[in-house]
């Protein structure tokens, strides 16, 4: 199972697609329920309503997953430190692969695109 988080947004939306192609099971993080309908389209084996910015609800989504496909609205007021946060909560003992990151440079509007991987988890 993989989390995807920002799933029923575009880039989410085409994850769930491509890894759902692949036959990879996936839980999509949406944090209104009126998306679920279109995450179970694009893919998704199991829907979460939650806030990834909320630490009882990651762990929740966390839970019984083998990778993390991490995308952090990118207008996020705290965008950089959410990710590292979700990144350095993530149980040690699971190969988890955060893929992917959206993280400010110097507080500007600027994005730049970051990738986060275990090299010991082979990618997704």
């Amino acid at each position: 199972m993989i989390l995807v988080t920002g799933a029923a947004g575009k880039t989410g939306l085409a994850v769930l697609r491509a890894l759902a192609a692949r036959g990879a099971g996936t839980r999509a993080l949406i944090h209104k329920a009126g998306y679920e309908a279109a995450v179970r389209a694009a893919g998704a084996t199991d829907v979460m309503l939650g806030d990834l910015a909320a630490p009882a609800d990651m762990a929740t989504a966390l839970s019984g997953v083998e990778a993390l496909y991490l995308i952090i609205p990118n207008m996020h007021p705290s965008e950089a430190e959410l990710g590292q946060r979700i990144v350095a909560a993530l149980p040690p003992h699971r190969r988890l692969a955060p893929s992917l990151a959206q993280i400010a440079r110097g507080g500007s509007s600027d994005r730049q695109w970051v990738a986060i991987r275990d090299p010991g988890a082979g990618g997704l």
